[in-house]
């Protein structure tokens, strides 16, 4: 159901299950489920990227005595963490994005993406590699605050 929120967006605003009810009507049950295979790449790209990283940096700053890693330096793996695990899974947020705007764009100027590699291979090609990184700043600095102090 997280295709409502993305909608919402790029409405403009309003309610959730007025958009929720219009892309059942509109669209059918299908709509609920739009960029379903992305949000499973996203998931595994950001969760073990940023759960690696994690427990890599705390290792990294353990004392060499045993003793605990302080606070300060688990925040450190933990803001790490989350940027480099958002780094990996940007590609899949865009194309989670695009997935999902798809269906609101003119029927002419519609992707029809079939999957989530699908939406990662035609934007390389059209629009070149760092394009899988649009919008990346704000996904990281999203990520990092979710995961100081994990």
């Amino acid at each position: 159901l997280d295709v409502v929120k993305p909608r919402l967006q790029i409405a403009g605003g309003g309610n959730p299950l007025t958009m929720g009810a219009t892309m059942l009507r509109n669209e059918g049950i299908a709509s609920l489920y739009a960029g379903l295979s992305a949000q499973y790449l996203r998931a595994w790209t950001y969760q073990t990227a940023r759960l690696g990283a994690y427990r890599s940096l705390v290792d990294y700053f353990t004392p060499a005595d045993g003793s605990p890693t302080s606070l300060a330096k688990k925040a450190v793996a933990g803001l790490s963490a989350g940027a480099f695990g958002a780094f990996i899974g940007n590609p899949a947020e865009l194309a989670i994005v695009r997935m999902q705007a798809d269906k609101t764009l003119p029927e002419e100027l519609r992707r029809n993406y079939r999957n989530a590699a699908d939406a990662l291979v035609r934007v390389v090609r059209s629009e070149g590699i760092l394009a899988l990184w649009t919008g990346s700043s704000p996904t990281i600095l999203r990520a990092m605050a979710l995961n100081c102090g994990a």
